[in-house]
């Protein structure tokens, strides 16, 4: 069970990382009026791969067996690390005049527990203040 548990956290460490290097990459080497435009584009192809991934895979693993799912995983994960190393490879570096350093951005459900904490604390503080009182 320990090599399922290793593989899926690779999977799900890998998977859940594509979408946002991808957007910083694309972004990257974009002038700054196209931004909208690239985002809205990648968005449209992550929604048809979200459409027909699921639909592809479920026919593959009726048709086969279900470990074709790995497979087919395996296949879309090589063809994207293929394609980066390709682009990469054909594509400059950004210019270090257009470079700026990496400002980290928290998330917004962080954010949203912290002040959802403190209003919580704020709360149970005016509860026992009045509760003092009586």
């Amino acid at each position: 069970h320990h090599a399922l548990f290793l593989a899926m956290f690779m999977i799900g460490g890998t998977a859940l990382t594509i979408y946002g290097l991808s957007t910083a990459h694309t972004n990257d080497h974009l002038a700054p009026g196209q931004n909208v435009a690239a985002s809205a584009s990648m968005i449209f192809v992550n929604g048809i791969g979200s459409i027909i991934g699921p639909v592809l895979s479920s026919v593959l693993m009726n048709v086969t067996a279900p470990a074709i799912i790995f497979i087919m995983m395996a296949c879309v994960y090589c063809s994207i690390a293929l394609f980066g190393i390709y682009r990469t490879m054909r594509r400059p570096s950004v210019p270090l005049d257009r470079q700026s350093d990496f400002v980290a951005q928290p998330s917004p459900s962080s954010v949203m527990i912290l002040q959802q904490a403190e209003n919580d604390q704020k709360h149970d503080n005016h509860l026992k203040k009045h509760a003092n009182l009586s």
